[in-house]
């Protein structure tokens, strides 16, 4: 049965056949949908949905623990060291360049980051494995396979863009993975909090890296919304599906081609208990560029009527730059 949304839906169920014009078709749809909308709905990745379903259980088992608990893994204060328990109300994406807005914004949501093991700049910061038992082995099954599916986006696009299908490995080798997952809980907001102004669960923004590949449950709570010709499109769950977006980088890669759109996940407008909205968890695996590699425009980007826009820049130093401004204070 189709579904009613905007946002296009690509089946990937024959990417992982032989049939190589059946793996070019699906590149060429991702690639448009990039193009115009910047957001896509992807179907049969393998990520099996028994994961997803205990992935959800670990991140409400840990963010119904006693705030003292959650802090035992804190996030360290600066925003280069995405990794840890950010308690709800710390990270500020208003404060993200081209999000800033200008007053205050209170970011009611709380999460918990997770990367690499091993990796020596950013090591994970886990909580004691009795808080919740198999949260650690879990989460990194959940973070090797979001990898994996991510790789599939990844090489499927680079079909799109009429690049060699391994282009992108390269860049996002899993010896230097620089990704990160994120478990996000918005609680209810209190309705006194919500009347002192500016509350947001998240404020309109972009993503920065590649890729970002959501995890939504079909709760029946309001989530995420797109802004899509100008306008914000409320954006659906789709059962059996994945969100996946891209960020700036791969739209300065790709001169522009591809498009990076500004979303957001505002308070919902209605009243529980006293309360404003329900609350909501959401998984996020952000997709990112191993450090020391230089992004410059892809070779089927530009050319004589199609100049280069954006000069060649170090990935990660990019990326670091931005992320580092969302534990600065207003």
């Amino acid at each position: 049965m189709p579904f009613d949304t905007a946002i296009p839906i690509i089946n990937f169920a024959a990417f992982t056949a032989d049939k190589e014009q059946d793996r070019r078709n699906i590149g060429s749809d991702l690639f448009n949908a990039f193009r115009t909308v910047g957001f896509c709905y992807i179907k049969n990745l393998p990520i099996p949905p028994a994961l997803i379903s205990q992935s959800f259980s670990l991140s409400r088992q840990f963010f119904s623990l006693p705030e003292s608990s959650k802090l035992l893994a804190p996030h360290p204060d600066s925003g280069t060291h995405q990794r840890g328990y950010s308690a709800v109300g710390r990270e500020k994406i208003s404060l993200y360049p081209g999000a800033k807005t200008d007053t205050p914004v209170f970011e009611c949501k709380e999460s918990f980051d997770i990367g690499r093991e091993g990796d020596s700049i950013q090591p994970n910061i886990w909580p004691p494995e009795d808080l919740v038992p198999g949260f650690r082995d879990g989460s990194m099954v959940l973070f090797k396979t979001m990898r994996a599916a991510a790789m599939m986006v990844m090489e499927s696009l680079a079909l799109g863009l009429g690049l060699e299908e391994g282009f992108f490995d390269d860049y996002h080798s899993s010896e230097q993975c620089c990704n990160q997952l994120r478990f996000l809980h918005y609680p209810d907001v209190p309705a006194e909090r919500l009347s002192a102004g500016n509350v947001e669960r998240i404020v309109e923004h972009t993503d920065k890296g590649t890729l970002t590949l959501l995890l939504q449950e079909d709760d029946g709570v309001a989530g995420l919304e797109v802004e899509i010709n100008g306008e914000w499109t409320q954006v659906p769950v789709v059962p059996g599906a994945v969100l996946v977006n891209i960020g700036d980088l791969l739209q300065m890669w790709s001169n522009d081609a591809l498009k990076s759109t500004r979303h957001r996940v505002p308070v919902p407008k209605q009243t529980v208990s006293g309360k404003w909205g329900t609350e909501r968890y959401s998984i996020p695996y952000f997709v990112a560029v191993d450090r020391g590699k230089i992004v410059e425009c892809l070779k089927t980007c530009h050319g004589t009527e199609r100049p280069k826009k954006y000069e060649a820049v170090d990935a990660w130093d990019y990326i670091d730059s931005v992320m580092s401004k969302a534990y600065d204070e207003y």
